[in-house]
C-alpha cells in the first residue's frame, strides 16, 4: 500500500520500488477527508500500475469508481471532446492555427479520438507527427506539435490527466539529422538588394527598404506597420514582432525617413494600407507576389521546386532573405558586435547574454549608417583605389 505525502497543498503518492523510493503527484488538492481518501485510492492504483500489477485502464476505472463513491466524480472526456472544447489563448491568428492543428490531429488519429483522454498514447502522438512529416514542412509539423502540446499541458495542470503524451515525443528524432528543412534560406547579395530597393515597383521596393533599415524585420511586421509606430520627431520606429512579441526600436535613418515621408497620407492607419489588407486576408499571396518579382528580375531561377505531399515549393530566396542579408552584412563589419547585431535584428538566440546588453543609441545609428552605405554602389574612383 502506498503512503501519502503533502506538498504545496497537494497529495503525493509514495512507495518503494526496486529498493528506491518513488514519489509521484496524485494531482489531488488537500481540501478535506474526501480528497485524502481519493488520493489514497489513487496512490494505491499508481503503485499497482507502476509495479505491473494493474493495467492503466483498470487503475483509472478504480480511481473513478472511488470518486463516484465519494460523490466527487467527473466524467473523463474523450480526446475529441476535450480538444474541441479547448480554448487557446493569444492572438486571433494563433487561435485559428491552434484550432486547425487540433482538427488535423483528430482527423489523422481516427478512432483514437474517441478514446478517453487519459488513454491517449505516446505512440498515437508519434504516429501523427511521423505522418505529417511526410505531408507538410517540418516547421508546420513543429507548429502542430506546439499547439497540441499546449492543449494537453492545460489538461495536466487542471488535473484531468497525469501526463502529456505529446510532450514525450521528440520531433527532431523522427527525421534524419539535417533533413528538417529541405531548402535553406540564403541572403541576397548587395547587388540584388540594390535591384530590389531601386527597381522593384511600389510597394515592394519600399517594403524591402523598410525591412532592411529596421534590421531585417519580417514581411508581416512591415506589411502591418502603422504610422503610430513611426515617430518623425524623435526619429525612431517602434515594432513589436508578431512572431515573438519582441519590442524592436530602430533609429529612423535619413534614407528611410525620406521614403516614409513620401508615403504619408493624413488619416491612414497603416504605412502600406493595401498590403496590410491583403496580409489580413491571405499572407501567402504576398510571398507569391514577391517571389514572382524575384524571378522577373533574374534574382531567382524560374524552376519548379520538387515537393512531396502538400508541401509548398520553398525558394532559397524570399522576403525573409532580407533578414539574412542584414545579419550577414553586419557580421562582416568588425565594428558591429554580435550582441548589437542580435539586438537590432531581434533574434532570440543567446537570450541571456543579450539580456545583459543594451546597445548605445550611437552604436545603433552607426550600424544603420553602415547598412545604408552598402546600398550605395561604389564609384569607379573607389574601385581604382
Amino acid at each position: 500500500m502506498a503512503s501519502l505525502k503533502l506538498r504545496k497543498y497537494t497529495w503525493y503518492a509514495v512507495w518503494t520500488q526496486n529498493g528506491k523510493q518513488v514519489v509521484r503527484t496524485t494531482n489531488i488538492k488537500a481540501k478535506g477527508a474526501k480528497e485524502k481518501k481519493l488520493a489514497q485510492n489513487t496512490a494505491d492504483a499508481m503503485e499497482a500500475t507502476a509495479k505491473g500489477n494493474m493495467a492503466v485502464s483498470s487503475a483509472v476505472d478504480s480511481i473513478r469508481k472511488a470518486a463516484e463513491t465519494l460523490g466527487m466524480a467527473s466524467t473523463m472526456p474523450t480526446v475529441k471532446e476535450y480538444l474541441l472544447n479547448y480554448e487557446p489563448s493569444g492572438r486571433e491568428h494563433n487561435k485559428r492555427n491552434c484550432k486547425r492543428a487540433i482538427s488535423i490531429f483528430l482527423d489523422v488519429i481516427g478512432v483514437d479520438a474517441f478514446k478517453r483522454l487519459d488513454l491517449l498514447s505516446v505512440q498515437v502522438c508519434r504516429n501523427f507527427l511521423t505522418t505529417q512529416l511526410k505531408r507538410v514542412a517540418y516547421g508546420t509539423v513543429k507548429q502542430y506539435k506546439s499547439h497540441i502540446d499546449a492543449a494537453l499541458n492545460v489538461a495536466v495542470r487542471e488535473g484531468v490527466i497525469n501526463r502529456n503524451p505529446m510532450n514525450l515525443v521528440s520531433l527532431h528524432k523522427l527525421i534524419p539529422e539535417g533533413a528538417q528543412r529541405a531548402t535553406e534560406r540564403v541572403p541576397f547579395t548587395m547587388d540584388e538588394m540594390r535591384t530590389i530597393v531601386n527597381k522593384f515597383p511600389y510597394p515592394w521596393s519600399q517594403l524591402a527598404l523598410t525591412s532592411y533599415l529596421t534590421g531585417g524585420q519580417r514581411l508581416g511586421d512591415i506589411a502591418t506597420l502603422k504610422w503610430s509606430s513611426v515617430d518623425f520627431e524623435k526619429k525612431v520606429i517602434q515594432i513589436r514582432t508578431s512572431k515573438t512579441g519582441k519590442h524592436i526600436t530602430s533609429p529612423l535613418v535619413p534614407m528611410l525617413e525620406i521614403v516614409l515621408k513620401s508615403l504619408y497620407k493624413e488619416g491612414e492607419e497603416y504605412v502600406f494600407p493595401g498590403v496590410a489588407q491583403l496580409h489580413t486576408r491571405s499572407r501567402g499571396k504576398l510571398s507569391v507576389e514577391f517571389t514572382g518579382l524575384l524571378k522577373a528580375h533574374g534574382i531567382l531561377e524560374v524552376s519548379a521546386a520538387a515537393t512531396t505531399g502538400d508541401r509548398r515549393p520553398v525558394s532559397p530566396k524570399s522576403f525573409h532573405s532580407i533578414r539574412h542579408t542584414v545579419v550577414s552584412q553586419m557580421r562582416c563589419n568588425p565594428a558591429i558586435t554580435s550582441d548589437l547585431s542580435r539586438e537590432i535584428v531581434g533574434h532570440d538566440s543567446e537570450a541571456v547574454e543579450r539580456g545583459y546588453f543594451t546597445a548605445p543609441s550611437q552604436a545603433k545609428l552607426d550600424a544603420f549608417d553602415f547598412l545604408c552605405k552598402q546600398l550605395t554602389p561604389a564609384s569607379p574612383q573607389d574601385d581604382e583605389g
